[in-house]
């Protein structure tokens, strides 16, 4: 069966508004179109109009709606991506781009082509495999592994690690961090795989876990995958079992039912 990739450029659906329904169009983008790959693990419209797209297995790709660009790992080039699994890719303030890939961060210059390769210590929790990228609003580096979450500085060149025993309430452990939101209080939330949510305090380096009851229906899922802050300042978590709306000030979660 010939491999297929669905781009999404215009959702199609209907939904109605005051009586009437609107119709998107679908536009598809196959390999037979010039994808590199038909696993696309993260997708951004960059300052200049352009897509990206970064693949699990064959690298980094940018389209103009004409034609490809790819970026690929070339072990004889070390101004090359550092690896062709990459997970993620975000757009700084100086127009360049974060990949998060299987072998350290990488950033690209798409001026000169330039990457530069940023490693933390190999022994350190979730080693250089990173699966997510997030930009705060100092331009620094936020990294999730499969059991750490990482601050980096380009500044200093500097990572700081958020793992604590995993017996622990207050840590990650071992849950993979999916997401990460900085809100406008500054405050940082992190998003996981099996601990649900957490609310990291920089100052003392630790993440305090929400509490979760399974026998709950109305209780928060513990794997929540994205997070989204409102005009208003509610805060949406997009779960396995749906969406949830959190009320910071009473601390309580409200699954949103059809």
């Amino acid at each position: 069966m010939k491999k297929l990739l669905v781009l999404i450029t215009q959702i199609f659906f209907f939904f109605s508004i005051n009586g009437q329904k609107i119709q998107y169009d679908i536009d598809t983008l196959t390999v037979e179109d010039g994808l590199s790959h038909d696993a696309i693990t993260s997708i951004i419209r960059d300052s200049q109009g352009f897509m990206w797209f970064s693949t699990q297995l064959s690298g980094l790709q940018r389209y103009d709606g004409y034609e490809w660009k790819n970026y690929r790992c070339n072990p004889t080039s070390p101004s090359s991506l550092s690896s062709d699994v990459t997970w993620g890719i975000v757009e700084d303030n100086d127009g360049a781009f974060w990949i998060a890939t299987s072998s350290g961060l990488n950033r690209l210059y798409p001026d000169t082509d330039l990457v530069m390769h940023y490693y933390d210590h190999e022994d350190s929790e979730g080693g250089n495999d990173y699966r997510f990228l997030y930009l705060d609003q100092k331009g620094n580096v936020w990294a999730g592994t499969r059991s750490s979450l990482k601050h980096f500085k380009p500044a200093s060149k500097n990572f700081t690690q958020y793992v604590l025993d995993p017996a622990k309430k207050t840590g990650i452990g071992i849950n993979w961090p999916y997401c990460v939101l900085e809100d406008r209080d500054g405050t940082f939330w992190v998003g996981t795989s099996n601990g649900g949510l957490y609310k990291l305090d920089r100052d003392h380096g630790t993440l305090a876990r929400y509490p979760i009851d399974p026998t709950d229906s109305t209780s928060l899922c513990n794997t929540v995958v994205c997070l989204y802050e409102d005009q208003s300042g509610t805060l949406w978590l997009g779960t396995y079992q749906g969406l949830y709306m959190f009320d910071r000030r009473n601390l309580t979660f409200t699954r949103v039912l059809n």
